[in-house]
């Protein structure tokens, strides 16, 4: 019998182990396409013997658009403004890299000595969002996590899957376990969930049967029902973090029976606990986007303001709705406030990354060009940069201004396809090409 149970486990772990390899192979062949053709078009333009050339690194805002991508539009405007020169721009961006993983592939890849550029343009930091603990106080776990995410592809995609789908998904055990930043967990269960004060104890295995059955219904689109359900098990003595499993649940119902006042008390919890939560964050930007739920978003999100003043993303947040909203006025002074917090923080990694890449340029005498997001305040961008060698010849090209005015005039779709990190995301080919304009307007002087 213990035979058979072993060969059992050892024809799944082998199945598994296949899968994996066969799932790695597709993501690095797919990967090395994608490379591949931008390669091929690098070379391309290498070989019309360009007088001026121009590397540009970073990450999937540098790699994605094909002809439309900024590199390639850079390339256009440029040799559209300079006639008598053959002016070649290189896209060498990464999608889904880190800033550690842009600056290895510089040094490891030897990005200078290949394409001996005049010009070096880099964009990064959009991918560093969850790393932000310093290089000398790594312990072994991070180390393995970093070294996992820069070499192993399904990794990095099983854990971007589990990061935007872990609370979608229900386990025996209510198993997801939220780690709460704020102090006070009690208080506010007292006041965010519904009859929180006297709790009816039922045997956890009811609970569970509850909560599947709520699960059920939500998959038949019965929302009605599963929120039914669902308002029952917070009335519940269960602990808070299967508490949160439901009441992550309910939110989903309520936002699909468009109970958009009803449900902020709860998006309000779990920001409040929880502030870059991606299912209350996705969900407020889904509202904004499609132009529903904009006044009760913006009520809640003054709440956690005044609760939670120095959290830049509810400011952000309250950025985005009033731009949505037409408050233009209003939605600038949030991006400000934002920007204001953001100044008081960086990530220690991305300012390593940049520094190094920027003293990286000087050493080899290449002029370096730093680009700021759009909408993202260039002084606090270029704090980032003191302790860099010949900091004073650095060019930042700043992305906020121009985009804000565009946005407030044709839209914020007119620009970007997505909003990948709230208040910008990945560009439309108009996104890119603003973009690659900014850029033209700050290089120009330069070429020679």
């Amino acid at each position: 019998m213990k035979s058979n149970h072993f060969k059992v486990i050892l024809t799944i772990s082998l199945r598994v182990l296949v899968v994996f390899i066969l799932l790695e192979g597709l993501l690095r062949v797919q990967g090395f396409a994608l490379l591949k053709i931008q390669e091929m078009r690098n070379q391309k333009n290498l070989m019309t013997q360009g007088e001026y050339r121009i590397l540009c690194v970073g990450g999937s805002l540098t790699t994605l658009g094909g002809e439309d991508s900024y590199p390639n539009q850079l390339q256009k405007q440029l040799n559209t403004s300079f006639p008598d020169k053959n002016i070649t721009v290189i896209n060498r961006g990464v999608p889904g890299a880190d800033s550690t993983m842009i600056v290895n592939e510089v040094v490891e890849k030897k990005l200078f000595e290949k394409y001996k550029p005049h010009m070096v343009i880099a964009m990064m930091g959009f991918n560093d969002r969850n790393e932000l603990i310093a290089l000398e106080h790594k312990n072994i776990f991070q180390k393995i996590n970093s070294f996992l995410e820069k070499k192993v592809n399904v990794y990095r995609l099983i854990k971007r899957l589990v990061l935007n789908q872990k609370h979608s998904k229900s386990k025996p055990d209510f198993g997801i376990n939220v780690q709460d930043e704020a102090v006070g967990e009690e208080v506010l269960l007292e006041t965010y969930y519904p009859n929180a004060g006297k709790k009816v104890k039922i045997p956890p295995i009811k609970a569970l049967q509850l909560f599947q059955m709520g699960k059920q219904y939500q998959s038949q689109k019965k929302y009605v029902e599963a929120e039914k359900i669902y308002k029952l098990l917070l009335t519940v003595d269960i602990p808070s973090d299967n508490k949160d499993s439901v009441l992550r649940e309910l939110i989903k119902c309520q936002f699909q029976l468009k109970k958009y006042r009803e449900m902020m008390p709860f998006v309000e919890y779990t920001l409040m606990t929880q502030a870059r939560e991606l299912q209350s964050v996705d969900m407020i930007l889904n509202l904004c986007q499609n132009k529903s739920g904009i006044e009760e978003s913006i009520e809640m999100l003054s709440r956690l303001v005044e609760k939670k003043s120095e959290t830049a993303q509810f400011y952000t947040l309250l950025g985005v709705c009033s731009l949505a909203k037409g408050d233009s006025e209003g939605s600038r002074s949030y991006f400000e406030k934002s920007d204001q917090l953001r100044q008081r923080k960086f990530n220690p990694i991305l300012k390593h990354n940049f520094v190094r890449l920027a003293n990286l340029l000087h050493e080899q005498s290449i002029k370096s060009i730093f680009v700021a997001y759009p909408l993202r305040n260039l002084e606090s961008f270029k704090r980032m940069f003191k302790s860099a060698e010949d900091f004073e010849k650095i060019t930042f090209v700043d992305n906020e201004g121009s985009f804000r005015t565009a946005i407030e005039k044709n839209g914020y779709d007119a620009y970007f396809s997505d909003r990948a990190c709230g208040d910008f995301g990945h560009g439309t080919a108009l996104g890119y090409k603003l973009l690659a304009s900014n850029i033209a307007k700050e290089i120009s002087q330069y070429i020679k």
